[in-house]
């Protein structure tokens, strides 16, 4: 939390004893190519590499100190892959394609610290972003009648990358971790997010863990800044109508994911699978209640705060959605509050025939119209509501977990 509460960043910190010798010289040179091609006249060109590192902030000065030496920042993006593995030993750089994989097979390509290359970070992106753009399926678009592959899929696969890289915590144990599958791309990091998941959409400030970095891919054109990325992933997806990425944090484990969905919002598939469990009924739902039902087939299970990113409603009318999804038996809650996740129930027809074979009494209806309007219901607040004395409140909460009504946390099927 004092790390992270430092406006100066994580990536500034002087590593006394390590200068430009520990530095990869091949990874400078690629890197001030790049630079140069960019900024041809740019006078940093004419800069000694100790020099051009210095002024990335990848060597640092502390006159008070009296210490001259590389960063934080300049080790992991320039550093000998020797030197990284020492000082962050708790950290793993890992790039998984799974495509066409079986139990016997659990990749069918690999990329990670393995003593073969320099495992800075400046390699680990140049030679995982090609993979990672390699065989996306988006249409290509003519530009001054000529064909133009890098489309807004592939600028916004390169921020996510990006964004992965410098808001990483590379002082605490996890793996800078990528995963391609046939349908998406799935970004993990240790550390856990600086502003809420409502500021990161709408793309409101935002405060990079590794600033230095962020500086760094920033000079040979490779990150937004200023908190614009996020939004442009957004724009590049819904240009495709697929799916909204999912942003989610695990703070027990302290890491984030990011899940690229490349499949569209409402797969053929996925409607054909609903139609199968929920039968005739499917027709009855409206298309904020399809696109709810489809998130939680693809994704195993939904929560408001996914839903509010999916579509323009507020919390509340979210919510007033999926208790009535509930009510008719097509989802299944488990969870208090916030915590509420919302399943699929696959038993939908076996739930809707015991149903209509109970049909609820007048004192039952009451009770479940209590719930409907305040979310639960106790004995005392049945006394005082309805005047119904303890025995008769207790056959009726048991009459209507027999009927499937609500659980036995008194929360409505």
């Amino acid at each position: 939390m004092i790390r992270d509460a430092s406006e100066e960043g994580n990536d500034g910190v002087i590593l006394e004893d390590y200068n430009i010798k520990d530095l990869d010289e091949d990874t400078i040179k690629k890197y001030r190519n790049r630079f140069s091609s960019r900024e041809p006249d740019h006078p940093w060109n004419d800069l000694s590499n100790e020099e051009f590192v210095e002024m990335l902030g990848g060597i640092k000065e502390d006159r008070r100190r009296k210490i001259k030496g590389v960063t934080v920042a300049g080790m992991l993006m320039f550093g000998k892959g020797i030197y990284i593995r020492d000082l962050f030993a708790n950290i793993n750089l890992d790039f998984r394609e799974e495509i066409n994989v079986d139990s016997n097979q659990r990749w069918s390509d690999r990329f990670t610290i393995d003593g073969t290359w320099e495992n800075n970070l400046y390699n680990f992106y140049f030679t995982v972003i090609n993979k990672l753009t390699s065989n996306v399926k988006v249409p290509f678009k003519l530009e001054n009648l000529e064909r133009k592959d890098d489309t807004l899929v592939h600028q916004a696969i390169r921020e996510a990358f990006v964004n992965q890289i410098i808001h990483a915590d590379f002082n605490i144990q996890g793996t800078l971790k990528i995963i391609k599958t046939k349908d998406s791309l799935e970004f993990t990091n240790p550390g856990n997010l600086k502003i809420d998941l409502e500021s990161i959409f709408k793309g409101r400030n935002s405060k990079s863990r590794n600033p230095r970095i962020q500086k760094m891919f920033s000079l040979i054109g490779l990150g937004e800044g200023a908190g614009s990325g996020f939004p442009k992933i957004l724009a590049a997806w819904n240009e495709q109508n697929w799916r909204t990425p999912e942003l989610k944090e695990e703070i027990n484990l302290s890491q984030v994911s990011l899940k690229l969905w490349m499949i569209s919002m409402l797969p053929e598939e996925c409607l054909e699978a609903l139609k199968s469990i929920f039968d005739k009924d499917f027709n009855s739902f409206n298309k904020d209640e399809v696109l709810i039902l489809a998130t939680a087939y693809l994704e195993g299970s939904v929560n408001n705060a996914r839903i509010q990113l999916m579509m323009d409603k507020h919390s509340y009318d979210i919510t007033g959605i999926l208790h009535y999804l509930v009510e008719k038996g097509t989802l299944v809650v488990d969870g208090y509050g916030k915590g509420k996740v919302y399943s699929l129930n696959y038993d939908y027809n076996l739930a809707v025939k015991r149903i209509n074979e109970m049909s609820l009494t007048e004192d039952e209806t009451k009770i479940i119209e209590y719930i409907k309007k305040y979310g639960s219901i106790n004995n005392q607040q049945s006394r005082d509501a309805f005047k119904f004395g303890k025995d008769k409140n207790v056959t009726l909460f048991n009459g209507l977990i027999k009927k499937y009504r609500v659980d036995n946390k008194k929360q409505m099927y």
